[in-house]
């Protein structure tokens, strides 16, 4: 059995990362997991690791409230 590809991108990432992924600070970056809208990994020393799905997944929450927002795409 061949082995299966090898991971291109990190499956987890610091706050740091998520961060500057997310373009915003690492303030705000907690704020937004503070209020229940991104989930985060807790390491066995304490450290935080945020799942780049889930980043991409708020953005594209993000998003769809902005085309709420806006009324949608245009006809």
């Amino acid at each position: 059995m061949p082995d299966p590809a090898p991971i291109s991108r990190p499956l987890l990432v610091s706050s740091r990362e998520a961060a500057r992924l997310l373009s915003v600070s690492e303030r705000t970056l907690l704020r937004i997991r503070e209020a229940g809208n991104l989930r985060a990994v807790r390491l066995p020393r304490g450290g935080l690791r945020y799942a780049v799905r889930d980043l991409e997944r708020w953005i594209d929450a993000q998003l769809a409230a902005a085309d709420g927002d806006e009324g949608g795409p245009p006809p």
